[in-house]
């Protein structure tokens, strides 16, 4: 009797182990591109996407890997070492008019405005104050985001052609160059820099609220052609954790403003500030193409982009309600 229930005891455990395996098997492992590191909408969606198990309820392991720019994302993408991420669209709308083979699967539902900062006592507060100061504008990279804005702003203020575009990768060796007067501005979203703008000790002196149209989408889930065409099914759980994280910041400002300040040296007037970029409303919410094409035609009108990529081709509705 003893034998019997010796094997008995082995046949469980050994199917447990069995059954272990087979669950640490059906977890995929796959890398998500983010195309900024140090900003709460990049930072804190990937914190809660991992910390809150929702790529682990969706079958996923996942290494979120944080560039200093998105042009050099969508260069990793086109060089066939990435496949699916987070991003901008404007860098989004620039890398597809090259022709890399991307395309949106969710939109996120939230503004994301970049700015022209100066330090809170420089007298620079035109364009004009700007040339005469210098002209000099710290972006990240060139064919990035923030250079299409610093294009954009810069001819706003009228002083587009007296400028000179410097590149400086991450915002922190922005905001160094700016200190020590190496640039007289640079582009950037709020929230990177919220607290400084809170205390007064960068103040921008234009802002990409002022110029986008009102059918105009921000912040984008993206994909590889070729990979939604070869894994579709693991685009459709990427894109549910992923919505599913943003609507939990949406849904939860006050965690999310005691999350800034606790784990990511937000001061509560920086993390108040930062939630203007953190709405997230509606976040998978489908892309319409009026709104698709607005957004196209803004690049393209702006001489951002030299050709409009087709509209069509842009963006799929498949994975969101």
């Amino acid at each position: 009797m003893k034998k019997v229930w010796m094997l008995a005891f082995l046949i469980v455990m050994l199917s447990g182990l069995g059954l272990s395996s087979q669950m640490a098997l059906g977890q995929e492992k796959l890398q998500f591109g983010a195309a900024f590191k140090g900003s709460p909408r990049y930072d804190l969606l990937a914190w809660v996407a991992e910390n809150k198990g929702f790529w682990k309820d969706q079958g996923l392991k996942v290494d979120w890997i944080p560039f200093q720019g998105s042009s050099l994302m969508f260069r990793t993408l086109a060089a066939g070492k990435m496949f699916i991420g987070v991003s901008d669209i404007a860098s989004f709308v620039r890398g597809a008019a090259k022709e890399v083979p991307v395309i949106i699967v969710a939109d996120l539902k939230t503004p994301q405005y970049f700015s022209l900062w100066v330090k809170g006592d420089s007298p620079i507060k035109t364009g004009k104050d700007l040339k005469d100061e210098g002209g000099r504008i710290g972006i990240s990279r060139k064919g990035g985001a923030s250079h299409a804005y610093s294009i954009l702003l810069s001819r706003r203020l009228g002083v587009e052609k007296d400028v000179k575009i410097i590149s400086l990768r991450g915002f922190r060796e922005r905001i160094a160059a700016i200190r020590s007067g190496a640039i007289e501005a640079f582009i950037q979203t709020l929230g990177p820099v919220a607290n400084m703008a809170a205390t007064g000790d960068l103040r921008a002196i234009a802002t990409s609220k002022d110029l986008l149209p009102a059918d105009f989408i921000d912040f984008v889930v993206f994909s590889d052609k070729g990979f939604l065409k070869r894994k579709r099914n693991t685009v459709a759980r990427v894109t549910k954790a992923v919505v599913k994280a943003a609507l939990f910041i949406a849904n939860n400002p006050d965690w999310t403003k005691k999350k800034l300040q606790k784990d990511f040296n937000y001061t509560p007037e920086g993390a108040e500030l930062s939630m203007t970029e953190l709405k997230f409303a509606g976040a998978g919410t489908p892309i319409t193409a009026k709104a698709m094409a607005s957004t196209v035609n803004f690049f393209f009108e702006n001489k951002i982009i030299k050709k409009a990529p087709e509209v069509e081709g842009l963006y799929t509705n498949e994975f969101v309600k």
